[in-house]
């Protein structure tokens, strides 16, 4: 495989594809006021995360046409990595709903739960909580129909699983998004964590085989509406199977990649504030990736080790916690202007 400045030229142009739809999101959050303040009382654009909705549709739409073009019509169910991306982006727009419209007033599980119990207040985040384990549960169901058909008590355990993926990660991305690019760090560590266990136990190496050791063009094609300007040749030139769907959610990663690099360097600045939208969509999207190329107990691991965490936070700071620990405060402010 070799990287050609074709190759790149589709890269660069989802980076600046990227970039763009994030100033014109930060331009219109000033003038509708969707504007907080950061831990430095600076009142900045809030819910950044909105914009991979945006982002996505071109590569949406060269799934379809792709569809199209080389059979003559749209097998949405078979069309796994859409689907996968429509759930992600039901879970941003409710963290959207939470970052602009939910009451700023009431903290914690528990002060929602309260909300709710005391006063019958429906609130964004009895909305999150009740919605984002069903999100998981339906991930987890299309990952489990891309495997095996399922039965029985199966099924059921994957949709507990993914139901408890989703609620707990994204629950924890939440909690870091305290801080410019705390979020982003936690994502890249546990996605790093993800893609190692993956390699070891064999399934990204199997994934990969069996979409036949797709070109780096197949992946650059899928950046964002770079997808529709690069050529579809090496995805035209064979039939919709399990590893052209394989290559399809591998490529789809790449496209999360880039906007989460240009995510970082809007954050970093200080010019917006990904919100509740990013968090969840981190938080979905390693749901996925865990799904998809990890192995059950590596799934339960994470579960297990970030539980404790969600458990502390209610009644401790976090960033208390990272400010008593000089290693902790180093990684926490580095790479924020």
């Amino acid at each position: 495989m070799q990287l050609t400045g074709c190759h790149l030229i589709s890269l660069a142009i989802g980076v600046l594809w990227a970039g763009l739809l994030f100033r014109l999101y930060r331009k219109y959050a000033c003038i509708k006021q969707w504007l907080v303040p950061n831990w430095i009382h600076e009142r900045i654009p809030t819910g950044g995360g909105v914009v991979y909705i945006l982002f996505i549709i071109p590569y949406m739409l060269h799934d379809v046409v792709f569809d199209m073009l080389s059979h003559g019509s749209f097998d949405f169910f078979k069309t796994r990595t859409l689907l996968i991306q429509g759930l992600i982006s039901v879970g941003v727009l409710i963290g959207w709903y939470d970052d602009v419209y939910g009451n700023r007033q009431v903290k914690s599980i528990r002060g929602h739960l309260q909300a709710l119990w005391k006063r019958g207040e429906v609130t964004s985040g009895i909305m999150k909580l009740l919605t984002l384990p069903l999100i998981g549960a339906l991930i987890a169901f299309v990952h489990a129909e891309n495997v095996r058909q399922e039965s029985g008590w199966g099924m059921v355990l994957d949709l507990v699983k993914g139901a408890f993926l989703a609620g707990v990660l994204t629950h924890v991305f939440n909690l870091l998004d305290l801080r410019p690019l705390r979020a982003v760090k936690g994502c890249l560590l546990l996605l790093t964590a993800t893609l190692l266990v993956g390699l070891g136990s064999g399934s990204i190496g199997a994934s990969v085989k069996g979409a036949q050791m797709m070109s780096i063009s197949s992946i650059a094609s899928m950046t964002s509406i770079s997808s529709i300007l690069s050529s579809p040749m090496t995805i035209l030139s064979s039939p919709t199977t399990a590893s052209t769907v394989t290559a399809a959610s591998i490529m789809s990663e790449t496209s999360f990649g880039v906007f989460l690099l240009v995510m970082s360097l809007f954050e970093a600045r200080r010019k917006l504030i990904i919100g509740d939208a990013g968090a969840l969509l981190m938080g979905l999207w390693l749901t996925h990736v865990a799904l998809a190329w990890t192995p059950v107990f590596f799934q339960i691991l994470l579960i297990v080790i970030l539980l404790p965490v969600i458990v502390y936070a209610e009644k401790y700071s976090l960033s208390r916690l990272i400010e008593k620990h000089p290693c902790l405060r180093a990684f926490d402010t580095w790479g924020v202007r």
